[in-house]
């Protein structure tokens, strides 16, 4: 069910950005929307879209109401991320937060209330799980932001192209600080092996990784030390 509902975020993201894809000339080169090359029909995308809905929110149906629940809130915020009239993505903050719980909190509990078929959540080992999650799917976002900061910021206003590359970095380093404390509460919480914890900890170097060009470019660069162009100040 969680790769169906996942997948609906990423095609319903495309069809809505097909225009603001035109003007990425990485994911033109890249096809990373097969809607603006062509490779897909906007009708064949329709049926997709209507499928990986009517998927998920069956099966959940007959599986746990919760879990059908989770996934309908799952699906309504993905649409409100990439549709008018509210399009979070391109609201200051809105776009980060609901990142988070899309792609992070409510996957977590579909997945939670599908495996004990309902059972009370309130307890505070599945609430750390939760927030660890969304503050993952958080961070994922900031990520991606900061990667694709140069072409954003002539056609999609996100937090970063907003706030600009410097203050960027500093919530980038909050979000991160925050993953980890809370992968620390929750291997705390858990009875896992140590090898478990250490795989955890492995992950964070993904986003380290991926903005690391970006990292030496702007900190060597100047950036954090000279006047930048934001999305404000365009």
């Amino acid at each position: 069910m969680l790769p169906s509902t996942i997948a609906f975020g990423f095609v319903i993201n495309n069809f809505a950005d097909i225009e603001i894809d035109r003007c990425h000339s990485c994911k033109q080169k890249t096809n990373k929307n097969p809607l603006v090359s062509n490779i897909v029909s906007v009708n064949g995308t329709w049926l997709l879209m209507a499928l990986l809905v009517a998927i998920p929110l069956t099966v959940c149906l007959f599986l746990s109401l919760p879990a059908f629940f989770f996934t309908a809130c799952a699906l309504i915020l993905l649409l409100a991320y990439s549709l008018p009239p509210i399009r979070s993505k391109e609201r200051y903050i809105a776009d980060i937060a609901t990142h988070g719980l899309m792609f992070g909190a409510f996957p977590f509990l579909i997945g939670y209330t599908l495996l004990t078929l309902g059972i009370a959540l309130f307890d505070v080992r599945p609430l750390a799980l939760c927030a660890l999650f969304t503050i993952i799917g958080c961070l994922a976002l900031i990520v991606h932001q900061m990667s694709d900061y140069a072409e954003d910021l002539n056609c999609s206003p996100t937090t970063i192209v907003r706030i600009g590359k410097r203050q960027g970095w500093r919530i980038f380093a909050v979000f991160f600080c925050l993953a980890l404390i809370s992968l620390g509460v929750v291997c705390l919480l858990l009875d896992l092996p140590a090898f478990m914890h250490y795989g955890s900890l492995a992950l964070f170097a993904i986003p380290i990784y991926t903005l690391k060009d970006s990292m030496q470019t702007d900190y060597h660069g100047g950036i954090m030390h000279t006047p930048e162009i934001t999305g404000r100040s365009k």
